[in-house]
């Protein structure tokens, strides 16, 4: 395969404000495609970026920049070892990258050092390496995007990543991912030293490794997200505090659901666990958790726990609906319980505590939850 015969950029923009490229046709062959560098108010929208070898679009130090509607793509293919990505962000702010596709690239769009940025509706699957990557990067939105399919033959890709780079002193923060798509990806999310990250209506699946991937990070929320049939885990959390893990569908991964190693105050509730082929929870050398009102259903095991302190599995009773439908809140349901409510309270009062089989070795659940039955069947 030959270098591109022409070296520079298909459109340079720089110094300037308020400029709008739409409808130009085909930008192609050039080493990169678009570069904008020290601008504002920047829009481009309507656009075929295609086979630029090194980015399609480059940006340096710019601020209210919108890209929309664009196709950024290569027919090298996303074998290639050498092809760059789709969109190249540095130091660019407060801008908009919707509705666009980024494929068949070694990234659909890199971030680096840019913050407050919003990421709507784009397709960046089908690359090799990743989807969207994220380094030293704050605030930023990222919602509805596809990041499925990133692997190939070279390279086993991330769908969508938030990466502390070597240099930096300090976390990545406050970032927001919002019903995105990343299926069959060697992992779908990652995130590694970050702050206050919110995760809500993802759907993570069929990852070589893992849907949820999390490493030395803190005042995490992973909340009301569909993560299933992934090779390894659904979640993995290693390191970190005050993780919030809440309304989530962890389902048919097939070795663990959610495992937690070396993390302290995590507040685990209304998770649904079931058909997780060996483990629904494994916990290890973790301090200071709260795991209740939760369903764990059709696993082998449901919960392991090591070296692990003060995990608390049922609160006191709250009158409230709890994950199985009964009248109030207190430990989870677990479908290998087989206590008794003797008051009708939705709470099991036999068989206490619930240890999962000998397996929960930090106390049990002192407060099981069952079934809930209607009336009239409890008085026959």
């Amino acid at each position: 395969m030959s270098f591109p015969h022409n070296v520079s950029s298909g459109v340079l923009i720089e110094n300037s404000r308020n400029i709008t490229i739409t409808g130009y046709g085909f930008v192609k062959d050039y080493y990169y495609g678009i570069v904008v560098r020290s601008s504002s108010e920047i829009h481009i929208r309507d656009m075929n970026l295609n086979r630029n070898w090194r980015n399609n679009a480059n940006l340096w130090n710019v601020d209210e920049y919108q890209i929309n509607n664009n196709i950024q793509a290569s027919d090298y293919g996303r074998d290639f070892q050498s092809l760059g990505g789709g969109v190249f962000l540095v130091n660019v702010n407060d801008s908009y990258v919707g509705e666009s596709n980024m494929q068949q690239q070694n990234s659909g769009i890199n971030v680096f050092s840019s913050h407050r940025n919003h990421f709507y509706r784009n397709f960046f699957g089908k690359n090799s390496a990743f989807g969207l990557q994220m380094r030293d990067s704050n605030q930023n939105r990222v919602v509805k995007n596809d990041a499925s399919n990133c692997n190939s033959l070279k390279f086993d890709g991330r769908g969508i990543a938030q990466l502390k780079s070597d240099s930096s002193t300090g976390p990545l923060v406050g970032n927001q991912f919002t019903k995105n798509v990343a299926f069959s990806n060697l992992v779908a999310f990652d995130a590694d030293t970050c702050k206050g990250s919110v995760y809500t209506g993802n759907m993570a699946g069929f990852s070589k490794l893992d849907g949820f991937q999390f490493k030395n990070s803190n005042g995490i929320t992973l909340s009301s997200n569909y993560v299933a049939n992934n090779a390894r885990f659904g979640v993995f959390i290693f390191g970190g505090d005050s993780w919030n893990v809440q309304g989530n569908n962890i389902t048919r991964n097939y070795e663990t659901g959610l495992f937690i190693q070396q993390a302290t105050q995590i507040n685990l509730t209304e998770n649904v666990f079931q058909e997780n082929w060996d483990k629904s929870v494994r916990l290890d050398s973790l301090s200071h958790a709260y795991v209740y009102n939760n369903a764990f259903r059709v696993s082998k095991e449901h919960i392991t726990t090591h070296n692990c302190d003060t995990i608390q599995y049922n609160v006191e009773k709250i009158a409230k609906v709890n994950i199985v439908g009964g009248k109030n809140v207190c430990g989870n349901y677990w479908d290998t319980y087989y206590g008794k409510d003797t008051n009708g309270d939705d709470i099991g009062d036999t068989d206490c505590p619930f240890t999962s089989g000998g397996k929960i070795l930090d106390g049990g659940d002192y407060g099981p939850l069952v079934l809930p039955v209607e009336e009239d069947e409890r008085e026959e």
